[in-house]
């Protein structure tokens, strides 16, 4: 009895999959877990909804402070339907994209397709008791298509991907990198005009991670602190992961934070960003750590100042090299004394190295939104690794 339904089932599963892989629309479904996996979604999203042959879909899952209204706020609704998770697992997809590891358990055969939400690979911390986000993402059996970063991460990784048989990979860059490649550099200054900052001064962009050993969480509000007396003529801005904040108990780091945008009225500390390029382009200098917004700071192409903490060690030593020949280390607050000024004003500085980094992190630079788009369209109706198709790929 209990094989007889299981090759009912079987037989129930081959038509639905027949019928939907050669008729009908491509039904592409978007699983958005957070903000950094709507901003790279967002490209896409807005791109694919105006192609006739295509159907876009949104779901939230994990719902870390998003909301549907929040999306459409965002970017234009048009022909884009939003479904909830729960209904979403019944429904037919071709495609389903995510940045994350996704607990939606799809009950139809399906293209579980991934993409990353960062830049960078290889600058996890070598002693974390986490496994590395890349190698969790290919390791998971339930992916079946990959768009990777860059042919450098291919190589890095070679050896998962190859014995991974019904799994496909492809070099596509990362979708929103896109607007910052192509941006008029006319325009870079906008965003302190709106928000009453004097766009003739410099500005320093801090960035932080959310882990312990990042930026803020190892050197707190007093690095800001610092930053700002030592520079009362130039504009500072903040910007963090959001998990530095949704994720441990940092109350009053925020509101020493809060506390000091008041007191400076050059200061100003964005609490939540979904598309942050708008601020990156302002910088003149950048204070980071080893988070992959480095990279973005590497296309902005200004200055970097790097945070180097004794305590982490990168997993991967080129890559680790690559940051630090990008920049100019610091690890202590005093030491900026001697950094900030003289980079502000040296714009070509470690320019070669900087771009050595874009080039190692990203191909298909300010193209990958449409080279995903355009491969959905030429690999058409497909539902997984079960589809006649899958091969051909």
């Amino acid at each position: 009895m209990k094989s007889q339904l299981l090759k009912a089932y079987g037989l129930v599963r081959l038509f639905d999959r027949t019928i939907y892989d050669n008729f009908g629309k491509i039904r592409v479904l978007f699983i958005i877990s957070n903000l950094l996996s709507l901003s790279n979604f967002i490209p896409l999203i807005s791109k694919m909804k105006n192609i006739s042959g295509i159907r876009v879909f949104i779901t939230i899952e994990n719902n870390e402070g998003l909301s549907f209204p929040e999306i459409q706020s965002l970017i234009n609704t048009d022909n884009i339907c939003f479904i909830k998770a729960n209904s979403a697992v019944f429904r037919k997809w071709h495609y389903a994209f995510t940045t994350e590891q996704s607990y939606l358990y799809f009950k139809r055969d399906i293209t579980l397709a991934f993409s990353h939400h960062g830049c960078a690979f290889g600058n996890a911390d070598k002693n974390s008791k986490e496994n590395c986000y890349h190698e969790r993402r290919l390791n998971n059996s339930r992916y079946s298509l990959y768009f990777l970063n860059s042919y450098s991460e291919v190589n890095k990784y070679q050896k998962l991907i190859k014995n991974s048989k019904q799994k496909k990979f492809l070099v596509s860059g990362l979708p929103k990198l896109d607007s910052l490649f192509n941006r008029n550099k006319s325009n870079d200054k906008d965003f302190l005009k709106q928000q009453n900052l004097n766009p003739a001064k410099k500005t320093i962009l801090i960035s932080s991670h959310w882990k312990e050993k990042s930026l803020l969480a190892s050197l707190g509000a007093s690095l800001i602190d610092h930053v700002l007396s030592l520079n009362k003529d130039c504009n500072v801005l903040l910007i963090a992961h959001e998990h530095l904040w949704t994720r441990f108990d940092n109350h009053k780091l925020f509101d020493r934070l809060i506390e000091l945008e008041q007191k400076y009225e050059n200061f100003l500390f964005i609490t939540k960003c979904i598309e942050h390029h708008d601020i990156i382009k302002t910088a003149d200098l950048f204070i980071c750590d080893y988070s992959s917004i480095f990279v973005e700071h590497c296309i902005v192409d200004k200055p970097i100042i790097f945070f180097d903490n004794r305590d982490y060690n990168f997993q991967d030593n080129t890559v680790k090299l690559l940051f630090e020949e990008a920049s100019s280390p610091f690890a202590k607050i005093e030491e900026l004394n001697d950094l900030i000024e003289p980079l502000i004003y040296k714009p070509a500085f470690q320019a070669a190295e900087r771009k050595a980094v874009v080039h190692y992190f990203q191909d298909n630079r300010g193209r990958a939104t449409d080279y995903i788009i355009n491969k959905i369209l030429e690999i058409g109706r497909v539902s997984g690794p079960s589809s006649n198709k899958w091969q051909d790929i």
